[in-house]
């Protein structure tokens, strides 16, 4: 998989805002048969509940302690 931007477990944010996820996996593309470096599933936490949503890694950035 080429042009990889964030790693498994990273942290990261939307750039519109929002709370903090983590890069759970790359989507598998079954059109091209292999991991999509342009989709990824992160998680997050409200309260609780775990959250689970797709993203494209262009709609996100590297969250910075």
């Amino acid at each position: 998989m080429k042009n990889i931007k964030f790693l498994k477990d990273e942290k990261v944010v939307l750039k519109s805002g929002g709370p903090v996820m983590m890069i759970e996996k790359y989507i598998w593309d079954d059109f091209n048969e292999g991991y999509s470096s342009e989709r990824v599933t992160c998680i997050w936490f409200t309260n609780s509940t775990l959250n689970r949503e797709d993203f494209n890694t262009g709609s996100l950035e590297h969250y910075e302690d």
